[in-house]
């Protein structure tokens, strides 16, 4: 056969729908197929042999990484665990020394301590009753002799309140401005009194307003102005000024704040609720007034003619407050009142 006849054959076999069994081209195919099936069946258990030995790695790898992290899980938990009983050892043994202590008249005797040169005096019992305190974990440790005076380098300022809480569980702070509050909180947390701590810090919050009186509300027909609730004036998030205290003629509001505060800043909105029904600059012109008892009234500022627009922020007169009233000749309607520290 010549190469006529295989590019014969080729086409007749090309043409054909079943191939020509006489032909030798199907044969030829065959192998040719046979040996790519071959091929391609090695390549492929070649990868997925790499794929498995890479995986299996893996897994090694992760299983060893597992196994580290239990370990380590373990070695917290048992280090926790000798913690939370070396700490119950230690309150077990503090409450015998403590009650040994008690024994044998803490209550009369007088620890002395000197801060910054000044010399303080307080009964044992005192110290005893504010465990975790400074003094108290000095006492725990037994290497502090309670006969002899201690001594430490710091200012003497504010100490006197410190030894005040010890006694009694509280003080009286209504002479001290917000930064001398900021520096009695600083010893607080020195001498590691914790509920002196946590009572600087809540008096140290944000100013809020708890309850209120005035004029008395305005109303026409069956229509209300304001909703004249308190905790809507203690909403500071909300600045759209739709709810509030509204007064009818003449007007004024007395707001009660939570602590006494030094005030120098009022952020002050007019009432917006129903425009139609009252003016938004209801209000404007009325003048600040701050006091300490309720009696005893000082004239700090006056209300923005703008504040119909939105709260504005009036800088008044430094004063220390506890009341603040807005007077008014006319219409009175607060719809945002804030106190900045």
């Amino acid at each position: 056969m010549g190469i006529g006849d295989w590019g014969l054959g080729i086409g007749d076999w090309a043409q054909s729908p079943i191939p020509n069994p006489q032909s030798p081209i199907p044969i030829f195919v065959s192998k040719i197929s046979t040996f790519w099936l071959f091929f391609i069946f090695i390549k492929y258990l070649i990868h997925f042999t790499f794929y498995f030995y890479i995986n299996m790695n893996s897994i090694e790898e992760a299983l060893i990484k597992l196994k580290e992290d239990i370990f380590a899980s373990e070695e917290i938990v048992r280090n926790q665990t000798k913690d939370l009983d070396s700490r119950g050892i230690k309150w077990f043994q503090y409450d015998n020394i403590k009650d040994k202590l008690i024994k044998e008249g803490a209550d009369k005797k007088l620890v002395k301590i000197n801060v910054g040169g000044k010399v303080f005096s307080i009964t044992l019992l005192s110290i005893l009753n504010n465990p975790d305190c400074l003094f108290f974990n000095l006492l725990m440790t037994e290497n502090w002799d309670y006969s002899n005076e201690l001594f430490f380098d710091r200012g003497y300022k504010y100490f006197h309140l410190v030894l005040s809480w010890m006694r009694n569980g509280n003080v009286i702070l209504d002479d001290f401005k917000d930064e001398q509050i900021a520096d009695i909180l600083i010893e607080a947390k020195f001498y590691c009194i914790k509920p002196f701590v946590t009572f600087l810090e809540g008096f140290t919050a944000k100013v809020t307003l708890v309850s209120f009186e005035f004029s008395g509300e305005y109303r026409s027909g069956d229509q209300l102005a304001g909703t004249n609730n308190i905790e809507d004036l203690n909403d500071h998030e909300d600045t759209s000024c739709m709810k509030g205290v509204c007064t009818g003629y003449t007007g004024w509001i007395i707001f009660e704040l939570n602590r006494e505060v030094d005030v120098e800043n009022i952020e002050i909105g007019g009432w917006r609720g129903n425009t139609n029904l009252y003016s938004s600059s209801n209000g404007a012109g009325a003048s600040i007034l701050t006091s300490l008892n309720k009696v005893d009234w000082t004239q700090v500022g006056t209300i923005n003619s703008s504040y119909g627009n939105g709260p504005v922020i009036h800088t008044v007169t430094p004063s220390r407050a506890k009341y603040i009233k807005l007077n008014h000749n006319s219409y009175l309607g607060i719809g945002y009142f804030r106190i900045f520290k």
